[in-house]
């Protein structure tokens, strides 16, 4: 009889020669004989395996390694049948066991680390994140030039590191995993992405900028990254770079794009003033899916903001009706068409599309902000600023929204709180300001420790206005170099003897950037230091410009003087968004003074000759006195405004600069009138000299001449007792 080994060998030589049914006859028979020898065990285990009969092999495997725990070749055969099976937890512990008796063995490692690493996955998936981290760590010890395990180790780092109060330790492990990963394949898209998430995450945009790039370099056609990318360019304002990268990543998930990728891709161009492109794009998706709402909204709202000829807000209206038929009840589709109100001129009918979309979504940012500005725009300042702070709850880092709720605090007397919002301007887009890029910082209120430079950055009647606080500043031993537009050169150096006044330029001159000047300020932010209260109005000198005495008595001397009433009038603005609500015909203006001792001077600036002969044809008759320029010379329209008895005028540069004078005015305002007037005053802290005659609704400018004719018979009367 043949003895055990010489059993064994024979079935070798048998499963060698392929003579597998007769191995397995001779392997039964060794295991009745010896039924737990691990040798026959492990043969058969190989034998089962091979027929595909893998649970038949794992168990003769594990009763092997329960008989010789010490064979490496038994353990891996036990795991290899294990993770053929799926048990996986086994199989790992399997392949430690080959480790700890055979530590070099490469294969053996890399196999636990692809197991441990699909592990970690499937207890990541079931949410057992401390076990997923385990088996990452355990990975990535084994096979440390293996990016895969560094990957996922990141993943959970940076995962469970937010919002558990360990974040900064979390992230920065997270991040050094990354780094290895990166450094040893450096082209692993999905970790410079993952990599860009974490410095987003923590604040760091020009990191996470220089990831997406890199992850781009990976797969420049990759949407998700093209699409992080644009965000980015988004956040910074870059609206153009924005729409070039959302294109791409749009063409890149053709023809499986998303609704929501082209209507964001239309959202990018029409902010970066791309409108034609923008429509064309959202009437592409229009055509593609007619049921798609927000196609249609956006479309209209890029119609409202495009400059054709004629029809562009029929046409506006138009796909805004068809978005509103789709579906009656969206907020947004409201807020587009409140806009849409707005911008026809409608406010009552803006506030009600505005309410509607309130009503439909509270959450909505957009209907509050068109709510706030058709309230602002119906004198209803208080609720503008219930709106506006509804708006900024929802979306907090709007400034022109903040800037706006800082022009309505102003005008109720809120200044403390409003001011600091009005700076805000520089920020916005197509602002219209000057970027003078002056080197010195800017002032911020305390003593300067140098000379102080104040540059005029708005309108004539604005660089006016605010120039009312440079006295103040010079009498608390400041001392001013101030930049003005040329027109206001010889009026300034007058009235602040003690400034340096410098002529605007482009570039600056160089006396304004010379090392004395210890700060800069725009002269519009003056108020936010100086005018926090009402009260600060008290503090300023009236007047605070002076006109050329031998240019006053020079139009004193051309005027003449027959016993009427000298009233300098004028009634148009300049303005090309508000112009059109403060402007009144000549002719309507003049009927006011139609009967009395008066005779009206034209201090209007423009071309003004036919509207004197319009008025001249009513029987109007308005005086241009030769030598006259009120847009160009400012330095003789203050010396003819001088002269004159009383000055009456819609909001323009003219009313600023007869308060600025000391001159007796009349501002006539509309319903909705700026900021700078405060509500329901009839007076201005900016000019004490100064009366406001106010529209009781709007377009209303019949009861405001009314009492205009009241008051000028009022001041005929007293002039006539005085002489």
């Amino acid at each position: 009889m043949a003895s055990l080994q010489e059993a064994l060998l024979a079935a070798v030589d048998h499963v060698q020669a392929g003579r597998t049914a007769e191995a397995d006859i001779l392997l039964d028979r060794i295991l009745e004989a010896v039924p737990e020898q691990p040798d026959a065990l492990h043969l058969q285990g190989v034998l089962l395996g091979q027929a595909g009969r893998i649970a038949e092999a794992a168990d003769r495997f594990e009763r092997a390694v329960a008989q010789r725990p010490e064979s490496p070749d038994l353990q891996l055969n036990l795991a290899r049948a294990c993770r053929a099976l799926g048990r996986t937890e086994r199989a790992a512990d399997a392949l430690r066991a080959v480790l700890g008796l055979d530590p070099d063995a490469a294969g053996a490692r890399a196999e636990l680390a692809g197991l441990i690493l699909g592990l970690g996955r499937q207890r990541e998936g079931e949410g057992r994140l401390r076990d997923a981290e385990a088996l990452y760590r355990e990975a990535a010890g084994l096979c440390p030039d293996q990016p895969d395990a560094l990957f996922h180790l990141g993943g959970i780092l940076q995962d469970s590191g937010q919002g558990s109060g360990q974040d900064s330790g979390r992230s920065d492990e997270a991040l050094a995993a990354y780094d290895a990963a990166l450094a040893i394949q450096p082209d692993f898209e999905n970790a410079w992405i993952n990599r860009a998430l974490l410095h987003a995450a923590r604040g760091n945009g020009e990191r996470a900028a220089a990831d997406w790039r890199a992850a781009l370099a990976c797969d420049p056609a990759r949407p998700r990254v093209l699409e992080a990318l644009a965000a980015a360019r988004e956040e910074s304002g870059d609206w153009g770079a924005a729409a070039l990268l959302l294109r791409r990543a749009a063409v890149a998930r053709w023809p499986d794009a998303e609704p929501g990728a082209v209507l964001r891709l239309s959202m990018a161009l029409n902010a970066a003033g791309r409108l034609d492109e923008a429509a064309g794009v959202l009437r592409a998706l229009a055509v593609a899916e007619p049921g798609q709402t927000h196609a249609w909204s956006n479309l209209g709202a890029v119609l409202r903001r495009r400059e054709e000829p004629d029809g562009a807000l029929d046409k506006a209206r138009i796909a805004l009706d068809r978005a509103r038929t789709l579906a009656p009840d969206d907020a947004t589709v409201l807020a587009n068409r409140a806009n849409l109100m707005l911008a026809v001129g409608d406010a009552p009918a803006a506030e009600a599309e505005a309410r509607r979309a309130v009503e439909a979504d509270a959450r909505c940012a957009a209907a509050h902000i068109n709510l706030g500005t058709a309230l602002t725009l119906q004198n209803r300042v208080g609720e503008a600023v219930r709106s506006f702070r509804e708006a900024l709850a929802l979306d907090g880092g709007n400034l022109r929204v903040k800037h706006d709720l800082g022009f309505c605090l102003i005008a109720t007397g809120a200044l403390e709180e409003g001011w600091p919002a009005t700076d805000l301007r520089w920020a916005l887009p197509d602002n219209g300001l000057p970027d003078r890029g002056f080197p010195q910082p800017l002032w911020n209120g305390e003593p300067v420790g140098g000379t102080l430079l104040a540059w005029g950055e708005q309108g004539l009647g604005d660089e006016i206005m605010f120039a009312g606080l440079l006295p103040e500043l010079a009498g608390e031993g400041v001392d001013l170099v101030i930049e003005c537009d040329d027109r206001l050169v010889p009026l300034f150096r007058r009235s602040f003897p003690r400034a340096e006044v410098v002529p605007r330029r482009f570039p600056a001159e160089p006396r304004l950037l010379a090392p004395d000047i210890a700060a800069q300020t725009p002269t519009g932010s003056l108020p936010r230091w100086r005018r926090r209260r009402m009260a600060d109005f008290a503090r300023a000198p009236s007047p605070y410009l002076a006109a050329d005495p031998a240019l006053v008595a020079l139009w004193r001397e051309r005027l003449g003087d027959d016993g009427r009433l000298r009233v300098g009038v004028s009634w148009r603005s300049g303005n090309a968004v508000k112009g059109a609500a403060r402007s009144i015909p000549l002719a309507d203006l003049g009927r006011a003074f139609a009967g009395l001792p008066v005779r009206l001077i034209n201090l209007q600036y423009g071309d003004v000759g036919g509207a004197i002969a319009e008025a001249r044809a009513q029987g109007i008759e308005v005086e241009a006195p030769p030598g006259s320029d009120p847009r160009n010379d400012i330095d003789g329209m203050a010396a003819l405004i001088a002269a004159l008895d009383l000055v009456v005028s819609i909001d323009n540069t003219t009313v600023h600069l007869a308060g600025a004078l000391g001159a007796p005015v009349w501002t006539l305002l509309p319903f909705a009138a700026e900021w700078r007037w405060f509500l329901d005053r009839e007076d201005s802290p900016w000019y004490p000299s100064m009366r406001l005659f106010r529209q009781p609704q709007a377009g209303a400018w019949a009861p405001v001449l009314d009492r205009v004719r009241a008051e000028a018979a009022l001041e005929v009367a007293a002039l006539a007792k005085s002489v």
